[in-house]
């Protein structure tokens, strides 16, 4: 009986082997660059290049020194978008400024300080915490309105020189102090239009948010072509082409799919020779009770004893939570509803917590602050009917909020 064993495992390890092949071409052919207009994970820019593509504008993808110098020199029917988180030497910044020189628009994506330095020197990077999530315009450009609302990079943005040069516009402020998330530089005579802008406005994950698509498809849009170069790790600048063959790495393509299919091997002989494993142990899982099954006894229970100002203290909280959750900003409505006990129900808007939770809110439904601030720290209802007209209010807030695109 041990060919009929051994015939089992050659098949099993040969099945395998295949296997290790088929995943070995996958994980070669998926792309997980960030920022990478094959990128189709939600730190990538797949989204965008295709509609891009699809309102007819012709996109095509370079990825390195090398390949975008043996594209055609992009002219003024054309604009280039320069995205990736590669690092790249000032010398290699240098040279792909100088093949992109004539293009109508260059579009920087979360530049690097090399390529923005070498783009413009009007521009620089500013880092700091985001105070809000979201951010307006608040500024007139061809293709963006100042009421348009863009995700907000929450570490990094970009300070114009627009006290000392003409032509740069700074939009979607991030803060006071933390720069904006798109800067523009116009064309000088002989010279070609700069924009800056953060990432997240343009990943496949953000798209649908806000107006994030709409303000990058017409900042990229603009042209009848678009040329899109990622910065490759190992881009360098040569005198001379080198003959000594690739550098990429000193081993064969093989010899990975190979390793796996030797774990795999070893992998199969442990659990044919290894020992079996027993039966599962079961145990009771304590009971859990959902949170809306609590709120709804404790706004009943409020509602027996009389006090509609706590049952619509409970109701604030909760809705402040959802609210919070969703615009990604710090809430702690477990300590909010630990406070229910005081004598004083009134949530305090002095709470920065708070207070930058109504800001945001006001920014993103277009409410007065002040409407927002009485709906959610304001005095408390006493009377039924006051609660109902109350609860009606914060959910007519919570939908505004929440269906946003």
């Amino acid at each position: 009986m041990w060919w009929v064993v051994g015939g089992v495992v050659v098949a099993v390890v040969l099945v395998l082997a295949v296997l290790a092949l088929v995943s070995a071409a996958g994980s070669r052919s998926s792309n997980t660059t960030p920022l990478d207009p094959g990128n189709r994970g939600s730190d990538g820019t797949s989204a965008l290049a295709s509609i891009i593509d699809d309102h007819g504008v012709n996109v095509s993808v370079v990825r390195g020194l090398d390949s975008l110098r043996a594209t055609s020199a992009p002219g003024a029917d054309t604009t280039v978008v320069i995205s990736g988180q590669a690092v790249i030497s000032a010398d290699v910044a240098e040279a792909v400024y100088d093949r992109v020189r004539s293009a109508h628009r260059v579009v920087l994506i979360n530049p690097t300080y090399p390529l923005l330095a070498a783009f413009t020197s009007q521009v620089s990077t500013a880092y700091g915490a985001s105070l809000l999530p979201v951010s307006k315009a608040n500024c007139t450009l061809e293709g963006i309105s100042p009421t348009d609302v863009v995700t907000s990079d929450p570490s990094t943005g970009f300070v114009g020189a627009v006290n000392t040069a003409t032509g740069v516009t700074q939009c979607f402020s991030r803060g006071q102090g933390s720069g904006a998330n798109l800067v523009t530089v116009a064309a000088e005579p002989g010279g070609l239009s700069v924009v800056a802008m953060t990432a997240p406005m343009t990943l496949n994950q953000n798209l649908a948010r806000y107006d994030n698509s709409g303000v990058a498809i017409r900042t990229m849009a603009t042209t009848d072509r678009v040329l899109w170069y990622v910065p490759q790790r190992d881009d360098k600048v040569s005198d001379q082409d080198s003959n000594t063959g690739s550098s990429a790495s000193v081993f064969p393509r093989a010899v990975g799919p190979m390793f796996l299919l030797a774990f795999f091997a070893v992998l199969v002989l442990i659990l044919w020779r290894g020992r079996r494993f027993g039966p599962l142990a079961t145990e009771p899982l304590p009971a859990v009770v959902k949170a809306i099954e609590t709120t709804r006894s404790r706004g009943r229970m409020y509602r027996r004893a009389g006090a509609a100002d706590r049952a619509a203290a409970v109701l604030r909280v909760h809705t402040i939570a959802g609210i919070a959750g969703y615009l990604g900003l710090p809430y702690d409505p477990g300590r909010a509803l630990d406070t229910l006990g005081a004598p004083d129900l009134h949530t305090s808007s002095t709470d920065p917590a708070l207070a930058a939770i109504i800001s945001a809110v006001a920014d993103v439904t277009g409410r007065d602050p002040a409407q927002v601030s009485a709906l959610l720290a304001g005095p408390l209802p006493t009377t039924d009917p006051d609660l109902v007209r109350f609860t009606d209010a914060l959910t007519a807030l919570d939908k505004e909020v929440l269906r946003r695109p």
